[in-house]
């Protein structure tokens, strides 16, 4: 597991009014994720990011987090805020890995959510171009 991505969840006040979640457009629960990582149980961590957002592996990457999130983490005010995208991308990525799709067994720790099943099936029929791309964003 990538130290630095532990480290900076760490940081992580866990405040009572999470200003990181309300930066973020979408709403990511961004404290419970944090939280569950932190316990140990990173496919939890990893189901619940993509509940809210099938796409997050993407958001993580390409999303103004410094404007959004990060912008809005308190411990911006004093300094540097919780890399809440690395955090993201690291949890993402690693439930990405083991998450499998219809046709393809499971591995027996890793359940695909029901949301993010049915929504595959209509996938399948969008072309690859950004009218298709925008279609599976709002599937």
């Amino acid at each position: 597991m990538a130290i630095h991505v532990i480290n900076e969840a760490k940081r992580c006040l866990n405040c009572k009014k999470p200003m990181c979640r309300e930066g973020c457009p979408i709403h990511t629960p961004i404290p419970d994720m944090i939280h569950t990582f932190l316990e140990g149980d990173i496919n939890q961590a990893g189901e619940m990011v993509f509940e809210n957002n099938p796409l997050s592996i993407v958001c993580s990457l390409i999303c103004n987090h410094e404007n959004q999130c990060e912008g809005h983490c308190v411990l911006n005010r004093k300094g540097s805020p919780v890399h809440i995208s690395s955090i993201e991308n690291y949890i993402s990525e690693n439930y990405f890995d083991k998450l499998s799709f219809s046709g393809i067994e499971n591995p027996p720790d890793i359940r695909c959510p029901k949301r993010l099943e049915s929504r595959y099936n209509r996938l399948r029929s969008c072309r690859y171009n950004h009218c298709g791309n925008t279609c599976t964003a709002r599937i």
